[in-house]
């Protein structure tokens, strides 16, 4: 690029930015959609502008207000450039950094985010999407709240995927993921139905403290690093699966009763020892 040619590039960019801090939502688009067309034409400034959109979105909000239009095109500019089954407009290598930000309606799916996927303490009203999403870095959502369901489902976590103390206020489906390292989940609040059904785990999975108020599926589940329990509470059914002589979680301290319709199926309780009986109505310990 001539020198020329780059100084315009970076006063329309400098310009742009200038616009977010405008008092007028159709200027803030303005600003927004200027820069998605730097990043489109400009490969070596897509980080930056996924950078300054990024440093947008963390910005406080009011849902009431007139920038919440504004936020969602940002949003959907932001996972325009993710979805590699789009090859003109796909931006590989990206990172997120939407650390403490507040979303709305955001969907991931398809999605593909090379580096760190950074959603530490988001608040994500509205349900979430990310079906068949690929985190290729680690992906963080440690204390983020889902105010409504997710889907994480088919989603492919190609390091390790970190939701420790995040609150899932509707169902959390992460049925059919795989993810390559650890799979963090201590101290997690599911308040809606817990799915993980043929989830492949490969890393170590905790569930330290998680509290699960309905329903958890892990059958057909695999934990190729072990699961970790410890201090886990189950208030609804636990279902887990054979394997082979044995079933697909059953970590120490932990049972299963077989499912009487359904011998293939078991229910998981806490039992404080291996050979203890569980006579509680929780299915974990007190």
């Amino acid at each position: 690029m001539r020198w020329s040619a780059h100084q315009r590039v970076t006063d329309t960019f400098a310009t742009a930015v200038g616009q977010l801090q405008d008092a007028r939502p159709p200027v803030r688009l303005g600003g927004l959609y200027t820069l998605e067309l730097i990043g489109q034409h400009s490969p070596d400034q897509r980080a930056a502008v996924v950078d300054v959109v990024c440093a947008y979105l963390r910005m406080p909000w009011s849902a009431t207000n007139d920038d919440l239009p504004v936020r969602r095109a940002a949003q959907k500019i932001l996972t325009r450039h993710l979805r590699p089954a789009h090859p003109v407009t796909f931006w590989p290598g990206m990172s997120l950094d939407l650390t403490g930000a507040r979303l709305v309606g955001l969907d991931l799916s398809g999605c593909r985010v090379d580096g760190v996927a950074g959603f530490d303490r988001v608040v994500l009203h509205e349900p979430v999407l990310a079906r068949g999403a690929v985190f290729g870095a680690d992906a963080r959502f440690r204390g983020a709240v889902f105010t409504e369901h997710a889907w994480f489902d088919t989603a492919t976590f190609l390091a390790s995927a970190h939701f420790e103390t995040a609150t899932f206020h509707g169902d959390a489906w992460f049925g059919g993921v795989d993810v390559g390292g650890a799979a963090g989940f201590s101290g997690v609040v599911f308040n809606g139905h817990a799915w993980f059904a043929a989830a492949v785990l490969r890393g170590r999975a905790t569930f330290n403290d998680a509290i699960f108020q309905r329903s958890a599926g892990f059958r057909g589940a695999r934990c190729e690093g072990g699961v970790v329990l410890a201090g886990a509470t189950f208030r609804g059914p636990a279902r887990v699966s054979r394997r082979d002589a044995g079933w697909n979680i059953c970590p120490p301290g932990w049972r299963v009763a077989p499912d009487p319709d359904n011998k293939a199926v078991g229910h998981l309780h806490w039992a404080g020892a291996l050979d203890a009986p569980d006579t509680r109505n929780t299915l974990s310990p007190a």
